[in-house]
């Protein structure tokens, strides 16, 4: 198998190109083209989730010592693990929730 990037991408939206790849690699089969659709969707959205893990692992964000202040967070995050603001954003968010279940009793597993 071969994963291609667009090498005129920044390096940052390569790292999150590569990691979106590598879940279609390791975790799927079937053909995009012939696939129903809803399940092309859902393959899509299992990769998304995979590329915010990959590239911002829970178990690091834990070790940091965020600001306070949500934008300092996001830009904080985006310089550490080299991906786009954007990107830091929603996975910041997705952690939020994740802690969020953590606090009030919830097992995170089913977030």
């Amino acid at each position: 198998m071969l994963i291609l990037l667009n090498e005129n991408l920044c390096e940052a939206k390569q790292l999150q190109e590569f990691a979106h790849e590598v879940c279609h690699l390791l975790r799927q089969s079937g053909n995009h083209t012939v696939l129903p659709f809803p399940f092309v969707q859902l393959q899509e959205w299992q990769a998304k989730t995979f590329t915010l893990h990959f590239c911002m692992p829970t178990f690091m964000l834990e070790k940091l010592d965020m600001p306070f202040d949500k934008r300092l967070a996001v830009n904080k995050a985006a310089h550490l693990f080299n991906v786009e603001y954007s990107f830091a954003e929603e996975r910041l968010s997705l952690w939020e929730i994740q802690m969020m279940g953590v606090m009030y009793g919830k097992s995170p597993s089913l977030l």
